[in-house]
């Protein structure tokens, strides 16, 4: 086509809602250019949508037009009206006073020698600059094309940011009003304050970092970390380890790090596996995230009856397995994109699985090791930290404070540039896997008291808290569970979980079935906590100390109807691994010396005892 020809527009005529038209807006003073504009896009139609024509004779008429129009997407507009220069000070007008980006801008002009194209372009933010002789009808209607669509992708940005603040100033409301009821006294305001501290830590290093086969650095830019590093053990005595680093650092990448863990956490100890694990963070990452935020992360599981290492690496350095006297002897390259970056069709889950041995030690870290920097501009780079493995042969016990000493001396002082992330974890477990998995640990009791807590979560409590972390902080700071931190976490929150979820609020678990449902699933349990009127859960716990360990006893009930207890009871225990939902009674069978339900359901007392 060149620009004589006729533009030709498909036969079947769109029928359009009054309403649903891209608005022009032709600045001239020549009524001709008005008529000949028309005339030119008369068929034009983009989208389903045609153009509704606004007209205006003088700059200061265009400027009350886009006032009385804030949907105006595209101003034809003249240079030359009633002053020489009347079309630049729209621009400047809509620009720096109206504070309007979004608007496309093409300015006309019949004499281009008096403004040259360059000093416009550079002086004036105009989406295009043409002579009236030069702007044809196909190159008309190529510029309107173009200016709809950039104008149309502008306002999908806009909105979805927009979506985003309001997002964050509702929790930030929520926030401030959880504080304000807490906050009493400063000195109740200053232990709110350290709770809220120890549960955001909790939340984003779970207890099982400090599993005696772990050794890791989290070192922080600033005050939050991008870096975010989680360790769980899932229910055959197998280790799940997840490095990811944010795009960024901060309170910005830190923020991102909280429904990853969360959603690691829970699916670890209801025994997913990786593949559905990595699907279902994607998933939610690309839901929340803004464009150009992911997740680069890796994540490994130790299967320690087989002697396996399953790795899915997306975009995070290798993976790196080291045996004593041997060196590096295997590694898992990055061969996925981060997470948060195409949807579920596009994703892949494929893991790499690779036979390991007793005694070797994995490596993984984020690039802040790799790119750290000296006081030159040079970078340590992976032959650096690939050199500390063979240099640390004859002495492997101190090959992981080798290392960071390798990086620090590198960086010689220089501020550090991003968060910095390495972990080692040693194979095998300091677990015997040939022992029947058991419902108690053994530990030295030591001095322990005995004690009991009872308390009843209302209405109010229920709505505006989330009384989760508040009770499994409990069982998080004392020293006598310590050894066994992890069971009673699981104890305590599936129960509360059921009760607060199946009970008070009724929603069915049938809803986790499929990957997809959890979406829906977390979606209904907001609604229904948002218009909560009248619902409790009483809760019982009591510690006693046995010459020879102890025995944790909870007591849950609930308002809710309750549920078939008896039938849900008679279940095979064995655990369906392809299952999203209903395995949590099969679970705290196989964790507790006693589960008894009790009334309609709606009573659980469970009792976990150690010797």
């Amino acid at each position: 086509m060149n620009d004589s020809d006729e533009i030709f527009f498909a036969e079947e005529e769109e029928i359009v809602a009054e309403g649903e038209k891209w608005k022009i807006l032709i600045a001239d003073d020549e009524p001709g250019v008005h008529a000949a504009t028309k005339i030119a896009l008369e068929n034009f139609s983009f989208e389903g949508k045609t153009l509704d024509f606004l007209s205006a004779y003088s700059g200061e008429e265009a400027i009350r037009m886009l006032e009385k129009h804030p949907d105006i997407v595209l101003v034809l507009l003249d240079v030359v009206m009633e002053t020489d220069d009347a079309g630049l000070w729209v621009v400047k007008q809509i620009r720096e006073e109206m504070k309007n980006q979004q608007v496309r801008v093409i300015l006309r002009t019949g004499q281009a020698g008096r403004f040259p194209e360059e000093s416009v372009i550079v002086d004036y933010d105009v989406n295009d600059y043409k002579t009236k002789t030069e702007l044809t009808a196909g190159k008309l209607f190529s510029s309107v094309v173009t200016s709809i669509r950039s104008y149309k992708n502008i306002m999908e940005l806009h909105e979805y940011r927009e979506h985003l603040e309001e997002l964050v100033e509702k929790r930030s409301e929520e926030l401030r009003q959880t504080i304000e009821k807490l906050a009493y006294t400063n000195e109740e305001l200053n232990q709110e304050q350290e709770f809220a501290q120890k549960i955001f830590t909790n939340i984003i290093n779970p207890g099982f970092l400090d599993a005696v086969n772990i050794k890791y650095l989290l070192s922080p830019m600033s005050v939050f970390n991008g870096d975010l590093l989680q360790v769980e053990q899932d229910l055959s005595r197998g280790q799940f380890v997840m490095l990811g680093d944010f795009t960024g650092h901060g309170l910005r990448a830190a923020l991102g790090a909280i429904p990853v863990s969360e959603t690691f956490r829970s699916m670890v100890k209801k025994g997913y596996c990786i593949e559905d694990i990595v699907e279902e963070i994607n998933r939610k990452l690309k839901a929340i995230l803004p464009v150009g935020v992911f997740l680069c992360a890796c994540v490994m599981h130790i299967d320690t009856i087989r002697n396996k290492l399953s790795v899915w690496n997306g975009s995070l350095p290798d993976l790196l397995v080291y045996r004593d006297r041997c060196g590096i002897v295997a590694r898992a390259t990055s061969s996925h994109l981060a997470l948060g970056i195409v949807g579920a069709d596009a994703f892949d889950k494929t893991i790499e699985v690779m036979d390991i041995l007793p005694g070797d030690r994995i490596f993984i870290y984020s690039d802040g090791i790799t790119e750290a920097e000296n006081v030159d501009g040079q970078l340590f780079g992976a032959e650096r930290l690939e050199a500390c493995f063979t240099n640390r042969n004859e002495n492997p016990d101190h090959l992981f404070d080798g290392i960071l000493g390798s990086v620090r001396a590198f960086v010689s002082g220089k501020s550090q540039g991003d968060d910095i992330t390495i972990v080692e974890v040693s194979h095998p477990l300091p677990v015997d896997p040939g022992v029947p998995a058991p419902t108690v640990q053994e530990i030295d009791s030591g001095k322990m008291m005995k004690w009991k807590m009872v308390m009843e979560l209302n209405t109010e409590v229920l709505r505006t808290t989330d009384p989760v972390p508040m009770l499994l902080q409990l069982v998080v700071d004392n020293p006598e569970f310590e050894r066994h931190k992890s069971n009673l976490l699981t104890l305590v929150s599936e129960i509360l979980n059921n009760s607060l979820d199946h009970g008070v609020l009724g929603l069915a678990s049938s809803l986790k079935n499929e990957p997809e449902g959890f979406a829906l699933y977390y979606q209904e349990r907001k609604k229904a906590l948002a218009f909560l009127e009248k619902g409790w859960i009483k809760v019982n716990m009591e510690h006693t100390p046995l010459d020879k360990g102890g025995r944790f006893k909870v007591i849950f009930e609930d308002s809710g109807p309750g549920f078939d207890y008896e039938e849900a009871l008679s279940r095979s225990p064995d655990l369906d691994p392809t299952r999203f939902s209903g395995r949590g009674i099969n679970i705290l069978q196989n964790l507790c010396e006693k589960l008894e339900y009790s009334g309609n359901g709606n009573r659980v007392e469970a009792v976990y005892a150690w010797q």
